[in-house]
């Protein structure tokens, strides 16, 4: 499953973002899930779906439409979590 923790530890990093930035959440059922010929979806075919995504070619669920037709036949065979996250300015409190 995905997880999201306060403090990332040593191994974390910060990234600036604009108003605008779209940042994507996954776990790693989406780029480990096989095909029929035991390939796994991969980071590039992942990167290259998101691209479409974030471009406004496509819409989130392309992603989901691109893993079932990558999987063909197979059931699904670990958890799959994405969302997309789109920053937006702070608006000032009350």
């Amino acid at each position: 499953s995905l997880g999201v923790l306060d403090n990332p530890g040593p191994g974390g990093k910060s990234v600036e973002v604009v108003e605008g930035d779209v940042i994507f959440l996954y776990s790693d059922g989406i780029i480990e899930e096989m095909d029929d010929a035991e390939t796994m979806f991969g980071q590039a075919r992942l990167e290259e779906a998101l691209v479409a995504i974030a471009t406004g070619e496509k819409p989130l669920a392309h992603l989901t439409a691109v893993i079932a037709d990558h999987r063909g036949g197979r059931e699904q065979a670990d958890d799959i979590t994405m969302a997309a996250l789109t920053c937006r300015k702070k608006e000032k409190s009350l």
